[in-house]
């Protein structure tokens, strides 16, 4: 039987008494352990020895992609993509901070084919046997103010001590004074001889004056 292919046996041959070395050649991404077996024999005959070998799993863990894991983004509504790894049975996103506005996460996607719901199991539970990459499409509000913004994502495994941030950083706003309609910068209004005030509403995101 031939040594599988995840694990290396240095030395696979020899004669008399020795060591052998047996390690991983590609360790386990999944949280699952990994079980395989090695068969030895004398070289020409048929009886033979097993070595059983246990492969540990890979600790629950997420982490978003990226250097810094922040996204820098200008004032004008923008879509953007934000993807992470993990082996968790389950992902659930959430806003530690939202200045920005941004709605909830609700669905996003792992392995770029499977469909998952924040907060629910994900089918198949591929984080079982290797970790998975997933996606989050996230639709970015134009900045009316004149503040820049911050937004931080929060992701979080089945094992809820297990955990991850991203930060949205949106610039301000281009300041704006309107009159009565957006676009609109006169405004005309014709005082009765009584004197009765007239009304003009003034749009801003600013501070004005009048002078």
């Amino acid at each position: 039987m031939a040594i599988p292919n995840n694990l290396i046996v240095t030395p696979s041959k020899g004669n008399n008494d020795t060591s052998i070395s047996i390690t991983s050649k590609t360790k386990p991404t999944g949280r699952n352990n990994v079980t395989s077996n090695i068969t030895g024999k004398i070289v020409g005959q048929s009886n033979s020895v097993t070595i059983n070998v246990t492969e540990k799993g890979k600790a629950e863990f997420v982490t978003f992609s990226g250097k810094d894991k922040t996204v820098h983004v200008g004032e004008d509504s923008k879509t953007i993509e934000i993807t992470g790894t993990s082996n968790s049975s389950k992902l659930t996103f959430s806003w530690s901070t939202n200045r920005i506005g941004i709605p909830n996460v609700t669905s996003f996607k792992v392995n770029s084919d499977i469909s998952a719901t924040s907060g629910t199991a994900i089918t198949g539970d591929p984080g079982a046997t290797a970790q998975y990459t997933f996606k989050v499409s996230i639709v970015v509000p134009k900045n009316n103010t004149t503040d820049n913004r911050d937004s931080v994502l929060k992701v979080t495994c089945n094992t809820t001590s297990i955990t991850d941030n991203f930060t949205i950083s949106q610039m301000a706003g281009t300041p704006y004074l309107y009159l009565n309609l957006t676009g609109t910068t006169t405004a005309s209004i014709t005082i009765p001889q009584e004197g009765t005030s007239q009304t003009v509403k003034v749009l801003s995101n600013t501070d004005w004056t009048f002078e």
